[in-house]
This record gives C-alpha cells, sequence and structure tokens, in this order.
C-alpha cells in the first residue's frame, strides 16, 4: 500500500504543480501584474510548492527528518542530478558575473542552515522567521535589479496564452492545484514513510533521495524544457533560485508554523556537507573546459557525484 501512496502522492504534485502554475499565471496577468514579475516569483514559488506542502506535512505529522531531509535532498538534486542530465544533454552558457549574487546568497543561506542545525538541532521559530523575512528581501531586490537592468520580458518563459485565459478556468486551475498539492503530499509523505519502515531505512535516507528526486520533478522537466528552447540561462538560474527559495521559504515557513526538530544527525555531519559541496563547486565548474558554459564534462562529474552520494546514502 505504501507504494501506491507513493506513486499517487508523485503523481498528484506532478499535477497539481502544473495546474498552480498555469492559474497563478494567467490569474496575475489577468489582474495586469507583468510577465517579469510574474516569472521572478510566482512561477518560481509555484514550481517549489510541492516541496513546501510536503516538508509543512511532514512536519505536521511529526517527521521532522522527512521535512528537514527533503529541502537538503532537493537541493543536493537540483545541482547535482538535475543541472549535470541538462548539461548532458545540451550545453549551457554560463557566465559567473551573471549569477554571483544568488550563488553567494546561496551559500550564505546553507552556511546559515548549517549553523542552525548544529546550534538548536533543527530549525527554531525565530530561524523560520528569519528565513522568510529574508525571502520578502530577496524577492523584492531581484525584482527592482531586473527591472533597473531593463531585462526583456520576454526572457521570461511564461505563456503568454495564459493573459487570454478566463478568470473561471484560472480559478479553477488553482483550485485544483491547491487540491493537488495538498492531497499530493500527504499520500507522498505517507507512501514514503511506510516504505523506509518496511526496508528499515532511515527516514531522513528516504526523504534526501526518493522524496528529495519526487518534489523536485517540476525543476527537472522546467530545465530541460528551458534547455530545449535554448534558453539555457533560465535553467541554471532557477535551479540556483529553487535552492534559495527551499530554504528560504519551504523551511521558514514551515519552521514558523511548527517547528522542525532533528532527530537523525547525519542530515547534519553527512547530507549537509554534500549540499555545501555542491554549492560551493558550482560556480567554479562554470567554464571550467569550455568558457562560459556547462557541458557534457561539467554535466558527467555533477551527475556521477550525485550517483556516487546516492550509493553511500543508501549504504550507511
Amino acid at each position: 500500500m505504501s507504494y501506491i501512496f507513493l506513486l499517487l502522492g508523485l503523481g498528484l504534485l506532478f499535477v497539481g504543480g502544473e495546474f498552480l502554475v498555469r492559474g497563478a499565471v494567467g490569474f496575475a496577468l489577468r489582474i495586469g501584474i507583468s510577465m517579469l514579475v510574474v516569472g521572478l516569483t510566482v512561477v518560481s514559488m509555484a514550481t517549489s510548492a510541492p516541496e513546501l506542502l510536503v516538508s509543512l506535512q511532514a512536519a505536521i505529522d511529526n517527521h521532522p527528518d522527512m521535512a528537514l531531509g527533503n529541502v537538503v535532498g532537493s537541493n543536493i538534486v537540483n545541482i547535482s542530478l538535475i543541472m549535470g542530465l541538462t548539461a548532458l544533454f545540451f550545453r549551457m552558457p554560463a557566465e559567473r558575473h551573471h549569477y554571483k549574487f544568488d550563488w553567494l546568497f546561496m551559500l550564505l543561506l546553507s552556511f546559515i542552515l548549517l549553523a542552525s542545525l548544529y546550534f538548536f538541532d533543527g530549525v527554531p521559530l525565530a530561524v523560520g522567521i528569519f528565513f522568510v523575512a529574508n525571502l520578502i528581501f530577496y524577492n523584492y531586490y531581484k525584482i527592482q535589479t531586473s527591472r533597473k537592468s531593463n531585462k526583456a520580458l520576454e526572457e521570461i518563459d511564461v505563456d503568454a496564452e495564459a493573459a487570454k485565459t478566463p478568470l473561471w478556468k484560472t480559478f479553477g486551475l488553482l483550485l485544483l492545484g491547491i487540491a493537488g498539492l495538498r492531497y499530493g503530499a500527504k499520500f507522498f509523505v505517507e507512501g514514503a514513510s511506510g516504505i523506509a519502515l518496511d526496508f528499515g531505512m532511515s527516514e531522513r535516507a528516504i526523504a534526501v533521495t526518493v522524496v528529495a528526486f519526487g518534489t523536485s520533478v517540476p525543476e527537472l522537466a522546467a530545465s530541460l524544457i528551458a534547455a530545449f528552447r535554448k534558453q539555457q540561462e533560465i535553467a541554471i538560474g532557477n535551479l540556483i533560485g529553487s535552492n534559495i527559495f527551499n530554504i528560504m521559504a519551504v523551511l521558514g515557513i514551515t519552521a514558523t508554523i511548527s517547528p522542525i526538530k532533528m532527530v537523525d544527525r547525519q542530515l547534519l555531519t553527512f547530507d549537509m556537507w554534500w549540499m555545501l559541496g555542491f554549492a560551493l563547486v558550482l560556480l567554479p565548474l562554470m567554464g571550467l573546459t569550455t568558457k562560459n558554459k556547462i557541458g557534457r564534462v561539467e554535466g558527467l562529474f555533477l551527475t556521477a557525484g550525485y550517483i556516487v552520494y546516492t550509493v553511500l546514502t543508501l549504504n550507511r
């Protein structure tokens, strides 16, 4: 039954995330919000909604390691597996100065999370509020910076047809998306917890592998589609932005509602260091073998790194 719940939850998360993105974009454009703002806020947050709902559900159901492991594992998946696979198929332009601020901000948040786990054995209410406050600052800064740099609205990958969608349909899509994510998260957590018990695995191990990959499916699809459309810079930006959002919003909102207490210290002593390692090598990796690009060599390195991490995780 656990496998049925896992697959059902994964399906609902995928469908719910798709409906939520379409509904949110359509509604935002109908009420006059620019595509730039929609792309930087609504779409990026909506694609990370599965992580938020799964972590929140896990914390409420007293599965704190599932809540923490989902975020740490998702951040590992985003930088290693998803960026690695995308680079294997599509050589991605990557000028370091374009991503320097976001990369440094991602690193800063990662070290703050590490400190929180070390000193507080989890993410308490105060740290959660701090993350949420920084989420507001970060989005405001990015929107203002983008406006000042006069970026073309066409750079944001938003379906222009969404602006013509009737309001009743956008509301319907929003409701379906919210319902899909709500029940998908519940089934996914129940299924993952059941499988962990059946195989004698810890919640932390299955959270950083199966759950993290499942909730990162929207990012995988978005990155591959963006790269296929020759918008590779969007693929890289989305993955870095998703890691930032996972810490600030997913852990921040979850901890504000239900403070997270770490149970398995391997999240601190093992998984966090892999997350930091992948984050640290990302900027130096850009243009390592081909100037201003992340190519197949870098993609192979990142993908292989994820495979090594997964094998070590499942054998600990």
